[in-house]
């Protein structure tokens, strides 16, 4: 986000950015006007945006509970009841809007379930590698006794740190009974990751000294999608 942020700002982009860590300070505020438009005006300290004006946004929000102001704080805590009030509001209001939205809630709900991510990538024709879901330390057990090189990972869309099983991970197997986890065979080489905006496709070429690259020395290089 932001690398986004910093490219836009060189462009001479008009922009706002909304911290998602300022969720806590933001209300929304719907205003019926006499020709039946409605328009929605986001505040975050005393800074308003009219929703109406936008011509593109992109969604990148997270979990507010994980926020220090949450800390200590029960779900149904009136701060976090605002925020989540606010949050489904933004969130429908650009679902239904007519303006470009990178991550609509709809499409993007894919990400929140690796199995069905799995399957909807295998029917697209692509090859899945071998994968194995549980939460029977037995069963993990057998799999990773009749295969080797085999990575772990959660299986929604909470952000996990990949690693690949080792000796030492198979003392913990009994863990698996509080939290079903993915199991894949690992694929050596290059990493290549695509986006597709219409009829472009955007490819980078990832290399890093991490089997997550998320969390290492990385490089991103931009390749010809072919």
């Amino acid at each position: 986000m932001s690398m986004v942020y910093t490219e836009l700002k060189k462009s001479g982009a008009n922009l706002f950015f909304l911290d998602h860590q300022k969720i806590f300070d933001s209300e929304i505020e719907y205003i019926y006007n006499k020709n039946d438009s409605i328009r929605c005006v986001v505040s975050v300290n005393g800074i308003a945006l009219d929703l109406n004006e936008i011509r593109a946004a992109y969604i990148r929000p997270y979990d507010f509970r994980d926020y220090s102001p949450m800390e200590g704080k029960a779900i149904d805590d009136p701060m976090a009841i605002a925020a989540s009030g606010f949050e489904l509001q933004l969130m429908t209001w650009l679902d239904a809007s007519d303006t470009v939205v990178v991550n609509r809630s709809h499409p993007a709900a894919t990400n929140n379930s690796k199995p069905y991510q799995l399957s909807l990538i295998s029917k697209a024709g692509f090859k899945v590698p071998q994968t194995y879901i549980s939460n029977d330390k037995d069963l993990v057990q057998n799999f990773l006794t009749k295969n080797t090189d085999i990575i772990y990972k959660s299986i929604s869309g909470v952000r996990s740190i990949v690693h690949k099983v080792t000796d030492m991970h198979l003392g913990f197997l009994e863990d698996v009974q509080w939290c079903p986890t993915l199991f894949q065979r690992m694929i050596d080489g290059v990493n290549y990751r695509a986006h597709v905006f219409d009829d472009q496709i955007f490819a980078v070429r990832i290399e890093s000294d991490s089997l997550d690259y998320r969390y290492g020395r990385t490089s991103i290089t931009i390749v010809q999608a072919v």
